[in-house]
């Protein structure tokens, strides 16, 4: 029997988009300057991108592939309305193009493929 193979071509965007929105929300967690240092809304922000982040490496591995890309898109959803009510303009821009790594990961790639066989089993 042969074993399936996910394709991870065009997942590696959406493991450093997710990782640029973790590092976005732990600067907007931590500077003071930017006024929603502290709060909970960000701490929940930081805490959904790192989730993102690695369900998305593990969708890079090729495990869970569908079930994780749909728990990311409600990742990112709700990432994303919260950036957007806690008025982070520059997490609610990384949040967009996290959105947009998914689309090309989901309908541009990312098929699963069965490998070719050498032989007849015998």
């Amino acid at each position: 029997m042969a074993r399936r193979i996910e394709s991870r071509g065009l997942d590696w965007p959406l493991v450093g988009a997710s990782a640029l929105s973790l590092i976005v929300s732990l600067i907007e967690y931590f500077m003071p300057e930017i006024g929603i240092d502290g709060s909970l809304g960000a701490l929940v922000v930081v805490g959904s991108t790192a989730v993102m982040l690695v369900a998305a490496a593990v969708v890079w591995l090729g495990y869970a592939r569908k079930t994780l890309l749909f728990l990311i898109l409600l990742d990112i959803v709700g990432s994303g309305l919260a950036a957007y009510m806690l008025d982070a303009d520059a997490l609610v821009a990384v949040v967009a193009l996290v959105l947009i790594a998914w689309l090309v990961g989901v309908f541009a790639g990312g098929r699963s493929r069965e490998p070719a066989t050498a032989g007849a089993a015998s």
